[in-house]
C-alpha cells in the first residue's frame, strides 16, 4: 500500500517536470518565461492568461504559447491560518449580529478540500444545541481573520437542517450533500465522479468526496513514513480559508515542526494514521521550524521550495498550454 502511494506521487511529479521540460525545449522559451511557467512568478488574482513570446524562424508562421491560469481553484493562497486557531471563532451575519461559532471543519482527506464548516448557534433564533453543516463557500473569513460571516437570511437559517452533536451525518452521501448545498444556494463542488481514474490531484479536486474527516480528529493522528516507520504526529493543519483547502499538515517529530504539503500525505481507509510519501530521513533541520518561529506559508518562494523538496506538484501551478499558428 505504501509503495503505491509513493509511486503515484512520484509519477505526478515526473509527469509535471517532463511536460514543462518538453515545452521549454520544444518552443525555446526564455528563462524568464520558464520561471513564469513553473509558477515561481505567479499571476495576479483575476489574471486569466499570460502570453509568452518564443523564438521562431522568420519563414515560419508565428507561434505563441499561451499559459492559462485558473485563478480560483488553483491560485496561490494569499494568506493562511492554523485550523486549531479557526475552530471556535465567532460567526456573524452581514449585519455584524453574532450567530454562534465554528465548532469544527469537515474535509475530504483525499483532495484536501474543505467541505463544510460545522457551526453551533446556541440560543440564536431558538436553534438550541444542534450543529449545522454549512458549505464552506457560504462562509467568509474577515480580513483580520477574527470572525466568519455567514450571509444567510434569518428565516432560512431558522429552518436549516441540523444534527445532534452525538450523531453526525455521512458527509460523503451524495444525496445528503446535494440537498445541503441546494438549501444554502450553493452549487455542488464536484464536477466528476470519484471512480474517474487519474493520477492528477487537480482531477481528484473535482471528485465528490467518498470519505470525510473532522479536522479535530485529524490533528493528533500518528504519522508514518513510506517504510511504515514512526514519523511523529500531525500537530495542525494549515488552511487556506479563502480557497477552501488544506495547504499543509504540520508534523511534529523529535521536538521539531515540518510543514508537509497535503498532497504528500495519505489517509488510508481505516483512518488510523497518516502516511508520508517520503522517508523520515528527509526530515532535516533545513526544513524544520520551531514553535515560536513559523514560516510565512503564503510566501510563494518558500512554498515552491517546500513542494519541490517533497517531490509533489505545487497546487497553484495550474497551467494549460495552447499553441496557436497565425
Amino acid at each position: 500500500m505504501f509503495g503505491a502511494v509513493t509511486d503515484r506521487s512520484r509519477k505526478e511529479f515526473k509527469m509535471f517536470t517532463r511536460s514543462i521540460s518538453s515545452i521549454i525545449s520544444r518552443w525555446k522559451i526564455s528563462s524568464t518565461a520558464a520561471v513564469a511557467l513553473l509558477g515561481l512568478s505567479g499571476p495576479a488574482i483575476g489574471q486569466e492568461t499570460k502570453t509568452i513570446p518564443i523564438d521562431q524562424d522568420k519563414d515560419s508562421s508565428a507561434t505563441i504559447v499561451r499559459v492559462s491560469h485558473n485563478t480560483d481553484d488553483f491560485r496561490m493562497a494569499p494568506r493562511w491560518q492554523k485550523a486549531n486557531d479557526l475552530i471556535n471563532k465567532k460567526v456573524t451575519n452581514s449585519g455584524s449580529e453574532n450567530l454562534g461559532k465554528l465548532e469544527d471543519i469537515v474535509v475530504d482527506p483525499n483532495s484536501g478540500r474543505i467541505l463544510y464548516g460545522v457551526l453551533s448557534f446556541g440560543g440564536f433564533l431558538g436553534m438550541g444545541d444542534k450543529l449545522f453543516a454549512i458549505p464552506w463557500q457560504s462562509l467568509q473569513l474577515a480580513a483580520d481573520g477574527n470572525a466568519f460571516t455567514l450571509n444567510v437570511d434569518k428565516d432560512r437559517l431558522k429552518n436549516a437542517p441540523g444534527f445532534d452533536k452525538g450523531k453526525w451525518p455521512n458527509f460523503a452521501d451524495e444525496q445528503w450533500a446535494t440537498t445541503t448545498y441546494k438549501y444554502y444556494n450553493q452549487s455542488p463542488y464536484w464536477r466528476s465522479q470519484p471512480d474517474t481514474a487519474s493520477d492528477d490531484y487537480r482531477v481528484r479536486w473535482t471528485h465528490r468526496a467518498t470519505a470525510w474527516q473532522k479536522v479535530s480528529d485529524l490533528t493528533g493522528k500518528r504519522v508514518v513514513d513510506a517504510r511504515n516507520e514512526d514519523t511523529g504526529k500531525l500537530r495542525d493543519c494549515i488552511i487556506d480559508a479563502d480557497g477552501g483547502r488544506i495547504l499543509y499538515g504540520v508534523v511534529s517529530f523529535n521536538d521539531k515542526n515540518f510543514a508537509v504539503p497535503w498532497t504528500a500525505l495519505t489517509l488510508p481507509r481505516d483512518a488510523k494514521q497518516l502516511v508520508l510519501i517520503v522517508n523520515k530521513d528527509q526530515f532535516t533541520d533545513t526544513i524544520s521550524f520551531s514553535n515560536d518561529n513559523w514560516p510565512n506559508m503564503a510566501d510563494e518562494r518558500w512554498a515552491t521550495e517546500t513542494y519541490t523538496y517533497y517531490r509533489v506538484q505545487p497546487y497553484w501551478t495550474k497551467t494549460v498550454v495552447v499553441t496557436e499558428e497565425r
